[in-house]
C-alpha cells in the first residue's frame, strides 16, 4: 500500500509533454491520505503560522468581487480558531499562504516542487519562489475571478468544487497593455468578470486524489460543492516566467514613453532584448522611484 506520508502526483506522460504550460489538465495525486493535510492539522497549523500568512472572508462572495481585497472588504467578525473548528457551518474562505515556511509543512512541500520539477524541470527550468496555498473554505463557497503570476498545480483534498479556466493567450479577457501593467506592478487591477467570459472558460469538476493544471496567468475562478472543501495549490515560477515579466515591465515603459511596442510573444528575439534591458533597469527601479518623488516634492514646495 502507498505511505500516506510520501505524497505522490501521477501525470499522463503524453498530456503533460504536449499540455504543460499551455492548457489545462487533470492529473492524480495521494495527498487526500496525508496526515498534513486533515482539517485537525490544518487547524493547527494556521495557528502556528504568523498571522500575516494567514486571512480568512465570508465564503459568499459574488465571483466579480476583488480577490486581493476579499479579506478586508467582506469579513466575517468570526475569529479565525473557531472558523477553523466549525468550517461546515462558518460560511468562511480561509487562505493559509506561505505554509512551507512551517517546518513541517516545509518538509511536505519540498518533496511536492522536487516531484514537480522531476517531470518538468528539463523542459521549463530555473525553478524559484515556490510559494504553496492551501484554500480550507465553506460549503458553497466562491474564488472570485483572478489570475496568478505562478503556474500551479491545484490538489483537491477534502470535498468537491469546479474550476472554471479560462485561456492564459485569450486578450479579450485583459489586453496586452494591461498585462504588461499588471507585470511591472504586481497590484495593479485584475481582469474584470464579465458573464461573457465564461463561453470561453473550461470546468474541470474535482474530487479528492484529483488537480487541474494552471497555466501561467490563466484567470480563474472558484465554485465549492456542499460540503467542507480543502485545496492545496503547488506554485512556482520558473526562468521563462521570468523572461515575460521583465519583456512585458519594459513594453509597460516603452508604453508610458508614448509608444507601441509589439505584444508579448510576437518576436522571440525582441522580447529577449527587452528581457535584457529591462533586466539592467530593474535593480535601479528603487532609487529612480524615490529620486522622482524628491523632485514631485521639491516643485510642489518651490
Amino acid at each position: 500500500a502507498p505511505d500516506p506520508c510520501r505524497p505522490s502526483l501521477s501525470f499522463d506522460a503524453a498530456t503533460l509533454a504536449c499540455d504543460y504550460n499551455r492548457r489545462p489538465f487533470l492529473f492524480r495525486h495521494t495527498l487526500h491520505e496525508h496526515p498534513d493535510l486533515r482539517l485537525d492539522a490544518l487547524h493547527d497549523l494556521a495557528l502556528r503560522l504568523d498571522p500575516k500568512h494567514v486571512r480568512h472572508h465570508c465564503a459568499n462572495v459574488p465571483v466579480t468581487a476583488d480577490f486581493m481585497r476579499a479579506g478586508e472588504q467582506h469579513p466575517t467578525g468570526l475569529p479565525l480558531a473557531y472558523t477553523m473548528k466549525h468550517m461546515d457551518t462558518a460560511g468562511s474562505y480561509v487562505l493559509i499562504a506561505n505554509p512551507q515556511e512551517d517546518a513541517a509543512f516545509g518538509r511536505l512541500f519540498g518533496d511536492l516542487i522536487g516531484e514537480v520539477r522531476a517531470h518538468v524541470g528539463h523542459a521549463d527550468p530555473g525553478f524559484h519562489e515556490h510559494v504553496a496555498y492551501i484554500f480550507v473554505s465553506s460549503p458553497g463557497a466562491i474564488t472570485p475571478f483572478h489570475l496568478d503570476r505562478e503556474i500551479n498545480f491545484l490538489c483537491q483534498i477534502r470535498g468537491h468544487k469546479v474550476v472554471h479556466l479560462f485561456d492564459p493567450n485569450d486578450r479579450t479577457l485583459l489586453s496586452d497593455a494591461a498585462l504588461d501593467r499588471v507585470m511591472f506592478q504586481p497590484f495593479a487591477p485584475r481582469p474584470v468578470y464579465r458573464e461573457a467570459f465564461e463561453a470561453g472558460a473550461t470546468q474541470w469538476r474535482l474530487k479528492p486524489g484529483q488537480g487541474v493544471h494552471h497555466p501561467y496567468l490563466a484567470p480563474h475562478w472558484v465554485q465549492n460543492g456542499d460540503e467542507v472543501s480543502v485545496s492545496l495549490a503547488i506554485t512556482y515560477r520558473t526562468a521563462a516566467t521570468a523572461r515575460q515579466v521583465r519583456a512585458r515591465s519594459m513594453n509597460f515603459l516603452l508604453r508610458r514613453l508614448g509608444l507601441t511596442p509589439r505584444g508579448f510573444g510576437e518576436t522571440p528575439w525582441v522580447d529577449s532584448l527587452k528581457a535584457a534591458v529591462y533586466g539592467v533597469i530593474e535593480p535601479v527601479r528603487p532609487l529612480a522611484a524615490q529620486s522622482i518623488r524628491r523632485l514631485r516634492r521639491s516643485s510642489a514646495t518651490a
